[in-house]
C-alpha cells in the first residue's frame, strides 16, 4: 500500500460507487414499479420489470467486483471492515465515505422494497393455493399445524362442487 496510490484509488472508488448509486436508484424505481404491477396483477409489466431488475442487479454485481478489486489491489482484501479500512487509508474530504454511506442506505431501501414485494408474492401464492385446494377438495398443504399436530385444512375444505 503505497500512499502515492491513494489518490488514484480514491478517484476510482468514487467513480465505481457513484455508478453503483445510479444503478441502486434505478433498482429502487424498478422495485416500486414492480409493487404497482403486483398490486394490479399486470403480468406484462412484471415481465418487463423483471428484465430491468436483472440488468440492474447484474451491473451492480459487476461494479461490486470492481470495487473489491480496487480494495484488494490497495491491500484491503475482503471482510466486513474492508471499506472502513480503505476509507481510512485513501479518503480525503469524505468523498468516498459519503458516497459509500449513500450506497449503503440505498441498498437497505432496495432490500426493504424487495422483501415487501416478496410478501405480496407469497400472499398471492397462498391465495391461489387456497383457491385451488377448495376447487380440488383437498388440503392446502399448509405450513402450520393445529395444537394436536394435524394439518388444520384437511377436514375443513370441501370441493367447490360440494359447496
Amino acid at each position: 500500500m503505497n500512499s502515492a496510490d491513494a489518490p488514484v484509488a480514491r478517484k476510482r472508488l468514487v467513480e465505481v460507487i457513484g455508478d453503483s448509486v445510479v444503478l441502486a436508484n434505478a433498482l429502487i424505481e424498478a422495485l416500486g414499479s414492480e409493487r404497482g404491477a403486483l398490486e394490479t396483477q399486470d403480468m406484462d409489466a412484471l415481465e418487463d420489470i423483471l428484465g430491468q431488475k436483472s440488468q440492474c442487479v447484474e451491473s451492480l454485481s459487476r461494479l461490486e467486483r470492481q470495487r473489491n478489486d480496487i480494495c484488494a489491489n490497495a491491500g484491503f482484501v475482503g471482510g466486513d471492515d474492508q471499506m472502513d479500512r480503505m476509507i481510512e487509508w485513501c479518503d480525503e474530504n469524505h468523498a468516498v465515505a459519503d458516497a459509500w454511506r449513500q450506497l449503503v442506505q440505498l441498498a437497505i431501501e432496495c432490500n426493504r422494497r424487495n422483501i415487501s414485494n416478496g410478501s405480496i408474492i407469497r400472499a398471492r401464492k397462498q391465495q391461489i393455493e387456497t383457491a385451488m385446494a377448495v376447487v380440488r377438495g383437498g388440503s392446502m398443504n399448509s405450513d402450520t399445524y393445529s395444537r394436536q399436530g394435524a394439518d388444520p385444512g384437511v377436514n375443513n375444505l370441501r370441493s367447490i362442487v360440494e359447496a
